[in-house]
């Protein structure tokens, strides 16, 4: 039987999806975050009958690139995606990070310029070629837990996985041949290996389950080689290991996700 307290969540449950299904129509952009964020508040309407058991983070970061890595690029952005286990005071999972930044030290194209340093098009015109830093870092999250408040811990993290970067080539109008197609991967210094991140973190999870959020600085180091065969600017470019660095500070957004203290009790 259905008890009123549970007919009121179903219909509060009810209510709060429709409202946005139709918040999400005018909004075409954005529907994970919304979904996620409305997925975060409806988590939390069972939050005191409930234990979070996994966690989904959604961040954003700012980092500057270090060692062999900090001739190249320089301080870039970072976009974060994550899921957690948690098991006791330990936790498991798996990140994602998308590196972008416009900042590029090291001018690949110098060798295809005009003695006035500019780049001729096909059109016989200037062209704009814009060298833009991609890449990703992903791996395995290993954490402890460090209690300091009720509602707040310190996380203690290492994450062992796989650091890739190369420059990415923005032509407008596609004018510029010699980084057109396949040829761009001629100058491009795809470099990719394993790394190893550590990270300190200060975690808050309200106990209403609705604001959650996460206060990171972390430090990576890349252990990564070229992996083309040929650059066309610098044909005997050194191929031998680098040691890249990345430090950076993130905010993150968390959704919990909750498993009910007591299985045999089903909530409508």
């Amino acid at each position: 039987m259905i008890s009123s307290s549970g007919t009121r969540k179903f219909k509060a449950a009810y209510l709060s999806i429709q409202l946005g299904l139709n918040y999400l129509r005018p909004v075409k952009p954005y529907p994970c975050l919304v979904l996620l964020f409305l997925f975060g508040m409806h988590s939390g309407l069972n939050a005191q009958d409930s234990l979070p058991r996994a966690l989904i983070q959604l961040g954003y970061g700012y980092q500057q690139s270090l060692f062999d890595m900090a001739p190249r690029y320089g301080g870039h952005g970072s976009l974060q995606m994550a899921l957690i286990l948690k098991k006791n005071s330990w936790e498991y999972g798996l990140s994602f990070q998308y590196l972008f930044g416009s900042r590029v030290g090291e001018d690949v194209l110098a060798g295809l310029r005009s003695p006035e340093g500019e780049l001729i098009g096909e059109d016989h015109q200037l062209a704009q070629v814009d060298l833009r830093l991609r890449g990703s870092l992903f791996g395995l999250l290993i954490g402890k837990r460090v209690p300091i408040q009720k509602a707040g811990n310190l996380v203690i993290g290492v994450q062992p996985g796989w650091l890739i970067h190369w420059i990415r080539f923005q032509n407008p109008g596609n004018t510029f041949a010699p980084i057109r197609g396949a040829y761009r991967y001629g100058y491009d210094r795809l470099s990719a290996g394993p790394a190893i991140s550590e990270q300190l973190a200060y975690r808050y999870l309200s106990s209403n389950r609705l604001i959650n959020f996460e206060l990171a600085i972390h430090f990576t180091q890349g252990f990564t080689k070229l992996k083309r065969n040929i650059q066309l600017d610098q044909p005997n470019i050194s191929t031998s290991r680098r040691f890249d660095g990345l430090l950076g500070i993130q905010a993150k957004w968390i959704v919990p996700v909750f498993s009910k203290k007591n299985p045999d009790t089903i909530y409508y």
